[in-house]
């Protein structure tokens, strides 16, 4: 699973920057450590901008059962919360979740049993901060 941003003027604006900048490594880091930031405080919030829709009664009590307290949503192990791995080349920044298998899907998409509690997804505020950190690549090169 990868997180992608479609948004027009950011797309633009590195399309501006790619023709002005030698090397985009640096602001590309930059872009993927802020995507994994994005994601790592959907965790913590259990949802944004839309909270996720609550554990069943009956999952709250199977997880109390087997570890002896309960624990936020999409947190058994931590596993899930813990692959989102950063990357990035010349031209490019991702996230992916390395957990295996098709765990993470799942809950990204949801089942027929597991309802949708998109985890992978950055917010309309970061784009701003995208911007920004093209922006300062763009000045300072």
């Amino acid at each position: 699973m990868k997180v992608e941003v479609n948004d027009t003027e950011v797309q633009v604006m590195l399309g501006n920057v790619l023709k002005r900048v030698s090397d985009m490594r640096p602001a590309m880091r930059d872009i993927s450590i802020l995507l994994k930031e994005s994601v790592k405080k959907n965790f913590e919030a259990e949802g944004r901008p839309k909270k996720w829709k609550p554990l069943a009664p009956s999952t709250i009590a199977s997880k109390v059962k087997r570890k002896g307290t309960w624990r936020p949503i999409l947190v058994d192990t931590g596993k899930l919360r813990a692959s989102n791995t950063p990357s990035y080349g010349a031209k490019w920044a991702k996230l992916t979740n390395a957990v295996k298998g098709n765990y993470g899907w799942k809950h990204q998409y949801g089942t027929g049993k597991i309802p949708a509690r998109p985890f992978m997804m950055i917010q309309d505020e970061d784009i701003p901060r995208i911007i920004d950190v093209l922006r300062r690549y763009i000045e300072n090169d």
